[in-house]
């Protein structure tokens, strides 16, 4: 494969976000991002010392989970296209416009995640089951 064919592959990033206990969970919520090279980046937004979490629930971090996978293609891999696999069928459908959004916390989070989309050549949203999370990002 030579590099101008190596440039128009897209990068592929998987993702999920799930809560501390149950859901909604006032103790904040976690998502991961696992990286072209395996590596898993792990984010939280935790209840803590005086810091009261601003998400609480699965969709929320789950929305988190695509939005931070933008950012990193954004910073890493500007001019290539981007393949994200989320377990989320809420998620997915909503990013591909095939389901509304009713939540006015979770409409930020899309259209959050479109403007930072928007500066990217190509996004692809696609569902993996479960498993798959489980396996690539161990929860």
């Amino acid at each position: 494969m030579n590099a101008h064919t190596a440039a128009r592959m897209p990068v592929t990033l998987y993702v999920d976000g799930g809560v501390f206990g149950f859901n909604p969970s006032p103790r904040g919520v976690y998502w991961s991002v696992q990286l072209p090279d395996g590596t898993v980046l792990r984010k939280q937004d935790k209840l803590g010392k005086g810091h009261q979490p601003k998400f609480t629930t699965n969709n929320e971090a789950e929305w988190l989970a695509v939005r931070e996978a933008l950012q990193w293609a954004i910073e890493h891999t500007p001019k290539r296209p981007l393949t994200i696999f989320s377990d989320s069928q809420h998620v997915v459908e909503c990013y591909n416009q095939r389901k509304n959004i009713k939540i006015e916390r979770l409409i930020r989070l899309f259209y959050d995640c479109k403007r930072l989309a928007d500066q990217l050549p190509m996004v692809t949203v696609k569902w993996v089951p479960r498993a798959v999370s489980l396996e690539r990002l161990g929860h």
